[in-house]
């Protein structure tokens, strides 16, 4: 072979085999093309069986939603079917609570007079009765309210020793009686003055012992001394020592914790069960062996949109003082029994915003599973009861049903409720 057929033959052979190449990648592109149209529906997870819906409004409910699973992705996402069963749960709601004062039965202890507090004696939670020293206030007010009491009671002195003496006047025709009329209407002037002082002393806290002292001494003292108007407990303390205050500042509140308040929130799927005068039985974690019995007296009409709960109230007599303020309390409403209901696992449930969905399993079509909105009861050990939505005996997805939910999810089938 000579070099100039050498020369001749590289250049076809490089070209045939970029020509082989190029038709060995045609194929298997067209040959992967072909699989990927004709794949199996065991390539995909799920697939929507329902459209899409819209976002519901406030308190309107669910729709229902539809997705089908291949029997591959059912089995490798461990979904286990079983049915809603039967359990017995207690007629009673339970609630938890707080205990609060009863407002009722509390008193606001305010300053008597502008001025500065200059010592408390009653603390937080301490025990009074009544009349007894709360607090001390220094009271320019009060020294001026003295001041004037023994201004006028001294004017009125005077002017009652002139009544008598143109009285005696007038007796003997050396005084007229129009003079007569001018010194009485003085004297009634004068008094009312002195009454004027007197109350004002009332209303700043000076007792009538201490006004006897008053006028006995004529010592002008600016201290107000504070003191409980009745019995009971300081539950609020806001007077502390070198404190300004004005008039009718609050300084104590004083409740009588004979009787207590238990106050909780009361979901609305509860609300047919409790009403004003259910009984109530309430217990403490603190104290598991106490058990007391009280009355629901108060329901909110109003229904928090975001917790869907009321606030709830139950009377308790307290006379022990067994119930501490803010201790935490289980309330157990209604009267004792039990009830048949449907109960489902509680890993069975699932969150979408603040609803509750299940899934129930379509026995006429393997695979395809329906998400749907309940309500739910109460507890009953690894169990929940079911309101509604579902009934006794209907197949549900009792694991695995949080691999449905990120199937619909992916497929954008709901949105989350407003």
């Amino acid at each position: 072979m000579t070099d100039s057929q050498m020369r001749l033959r590289w250049p076809v052979v490089l070209l045939g085999s970029a020509c082989l190449l190029a038709g060995g990648a045609g194929a298997a592109y067209v040959l992967m093309k072909s699989r990927a149209a004709v794949a199996p529906l065991s390539d995909v997870a799920a697939t929507a069986t329902s459209p899409p819906v819209a976002t519901p409004g406030p308190g309107e409910p669910l729709p229902d939603v539809a997705l089908t699973l291949t029997s591959q992705s059912v089995t490798g996402a461990g979904i286990i079917v079983g049915p809603v069963s039967t359990g017995t749960i207690s007629s009673r709601v339970t609630v938890p609570g707080t205990v609060e004062p009863n407002t009722n039965q509390q008193v606001a202890v305010p300053s008597p007079a502008a001025g500065r507090v200059t010592s408390v004696s009653a603390e937080l939670g301490a025990h009074v009765e009544r009349g007894q020293t709360l607090a001390q206030i220094s009271s320019p007010d009060l020294a001026d309210a003295q001041t004037r009491f023994l201004s006028t009671q001294a004017s009125a002195t005077v002017t009652q020793q002139q009544l008598q003496r143109i009285e005696k006047l007038t007796g003997i025709g050396a005084v007229s009686r129009q003079e007569l009329e001018r010194a009485r209407a003085d004297y009634t002037v004068a008094s009312a003055d002195v009454e004027a002082a007197r109350a004002r002393l009332t209303l700043l806290g000076v007792s009538p012992e201490a006004l006897a002292a008053l006028t006995a001494r004529g010592e002008v003292a600016a201290a107000v001394t504070v003191t409980a108007p009745t019995p009971g407990t300081v539950v609020q303390r806001d007077a502390t020592v070198g404190q300004n205050v004005d008039s009718s500042s609050p300084l104590f509140t004083i409740g009588d914790l004979s009787s207590v308040w238990i106050v909780g929130e009361l979901s609305d799927k509860d609300f047919s069960r409790v009403r004003l005068g259910s009984p109530a039985t309430i217990t403490t974690a603190a104290d598991p062996a106490l058990s007391l019995n009280g009355v629901v007296s108060y329901i909110d009409p109003q229904v928090n949109a975001v917790t869907h709960t009321s606030r709830i109230r139950v009377d308790v007599q307290n006379p022990r003082g067994e119930l501490g303020l803010g201790t935490l309390a289980e309330l157990q409403i209604g009267e004792a029994g039990s009830t048949e209901a449907a109960l489902v696992p509680r890993e069975a449930i699932q969150n979408v915003g603040d609803r509750q969905v299940l899934y129930l399993a379509d026995v006429g079509e393997p695979g395809r599973f329906i998400e749907r909105e309940v309500r739910l009861g109460d507890p009953v050990g690894d169990q929940i009861a079911v309101v509604s939505g579902v009934k006794p005996g209907d197949q549900i997805v009792v694991k695995g049903s949080l691999f449905l939910r990120a199937e619909r999810d992916r497929l954008g089938l709901r949105a989350t409720p407003r």
